[in-house]
């Protein structure tokens, strides 16, 4: 019982910080050493009480990870890594986030940083610049493309 209260502890203290997905608590228990017994336990006693739900801890992730620009390639790669099923990645990414939203405000806002800030550059290379920009954030480069041609501009081709 000792065991059980202090890997329950554990558990909430690394809940104080940020919501966490199930993979990620039984992980950490693990690494403190906890039984296998054990940390089903703490589990267990953590989701009947609310207190971890992978399903809405990937919706705030993603809310999250969007409003740090991130696109929805990155965003599945670290649910991926956070121990989230392809199935609840995919249903998640694929409901109500509006990443060409995101894409076309990212976009907007590098073409006026770089007016700005490089106003003789070629505008060859500042759409590249941006389209290299948004691949590295983890956005589609069709999606990407598809942004670029509503803005009225010429996207470059993958090739």
């Amino acid at each position: 019982m000792k065991n059980f209260n202090k890997a329950l502890n554990y558990a909430f203290l690394l809940l104080k910080y940020r919501a966490r997905s199930k993979h990620e608590i039984v992980s950490r228990l693990k690494e403190k050493g906890y039984a296998p017994a054990i940390r089903e336990r703490v589990v267990v006693c953590l989701e009947e009480n609310n207190y971890i739900d992978d399903k809405k801890f990937v919706h705030l992730f993603t809310s999250h990870s969007l409003d740090k620009g991130w696109g929805p390639i990155r965003i599945d790669f670290n649910l991926k890594k956070l121990g989230i099923s392809s199935q609840l990645r995919k249903q998640v990414l694929s409901g109500n986030f509006s990443f060409s939203d995101k894409v076309k405000e990212i976009i907007e806002e590098k073409l006026e940083y770089y007016q700005k800030v490089k106003p003789f550059a070629s505008m060859p290379k500042i759409w590249q610049k941006i389209i290299m920009h948004l691949v590295r954030k983890g956005f589609d480069l069709a999606l990407i493309n598809q942004e670029i041609d509503n803005l009225g501009e010429k996207g470059f081709e993958n090739e």
